[in-house]
């Protein structure tokens, strides 16, 4: 059997003649011989890349089909190596924490799963830009089946479209997963890029993924509103009260934190508030899983006020 090396050569060889049939197709369209050079050509091309296929397999590579889908006949080199490389990213996060079991708040990769999950280059392919790269499985005598898992964790990921998903990948994967997917998914929505991606992994049947620019929002979109709720108790010091607006101020005791909030029901004119005074608050906190600038997005709301010790 051929070598990988040697397929890849000649599948690029084949992908040139085939481009140069397609040319002589288009400027002689009429030409019968041209067509008929085209389809062998063609014909040839997708033998190469079956043999690629079983040449990976028996060489314990996994094999990744990565097309991105623009109507922009010279999409920027810059999204484009973006979005792949971000691509990467992503897998190789959601790797590491599989195989080292818990999330991650911080992308810190190990080596281990840096070297595992690296993707070589092995050709291009027709088809709006596509690109075909390997994953060696390593050396040892059973599949790295944690390599398919990953590849499909990122799939199911990707098509997160509610808060509530994205809520879960957090509680699975992490914050640091969730921003690498954020930043894959706002580089796909300003380019307008579509993603179609195939996986040929250590189980028979492979897996495929493709979205489109309007999921690649919603992805972005869920990803920006999801928020994690919990109800606390908080004693302090109420220093201020909007009645027309529904807002309040407490002083939060022992930290001294100073925080502020709406509320509907909890004060009024059956229910009044003495400020400055002292309270034990029930308060609804709600904060982004992914917060835009350096500090936490925290909201509060006021669901009843007690009398403080």
């Amino acid at each position: 059997m051929s070598t990988l090396l040697d397929i890849q050569d000649e599948i690029q060889r084949t992908n040139e003649a085939v481009a140069r049939a397609e040319r002589a197709v288009a400027n002689h369209p009429m030409l019968l011989s041209a067509q008929a050079t085209l389809r062998g050509f063609a014909q040839l091309r997708d033998r190469l890349q079956a043999e690629f296929e079983e040449a990976a397999a028996a060489t314990r590579h996994d094999v990744c089909r990565y097309a991105i889908e623009t109507d922009d006949p010279m999409p920027a080199m810059s999204d484009i190596a973006g979005v792949w490389e971000t691509f990467q990213r992503l897998f190789t996060a959601v790797y590491d924490v599989i195989v080292n079991k818990g999330p991650k708040q911080r992308e810190r990769i190990s080596d281990a799963a840096a070297d595992a999950t690296r993707f070589g280059f092995a050709y291009t392919f027709e088809g709006s830009i596509g690109v075909v790269m390997t994953v060696d499985q390593g050396p040892g005598l059973i599949p790295n089946t944690a390599l398919d898992d990953a590849m499909k964790s990122v799939f199911e990921i990707m098509g997160a479209r509610r808060p509530e998903e994205i809520i879960e990948v957090n509680r699975r994967f992490g914050l640091a997963t969730v921003k690498i997917v954020r930043e894959w998914a706002a580089d796909n929505a300003r380019a307008r890029f579509g993603a179609n991606v195939e996986w040929r992994g250590a189980s028979p049947t492979p897996q495929h993924f493709r979205i489109q620019t309007p999921e690649i929002i919603q992805l972005e979109s869920a990803i920006d509103r999801a928020a994690e709720h919990r109800t606390e108790e908080i004693e302090g010091d109420l220093i201020e009260v909007n009645y027309e607006e529904r807002t309040f101020q407490m002083r939060t005791s022992p930290s001294k934190q100073l925080i502020s909030g709406t509320y509907d029901d909890a004060i009024s004119l059956d229910q009044p508030a003495q400020v400055p005074s002292r309270y034990r608050a029930h308060v609804r906190v709600s904060r982004r899983i992914l917060s835009q600038g350096d500090e936490d997005q925290i909201s509060y709301f006021l669901v009843r006020l007690d009398p403080g010790g």
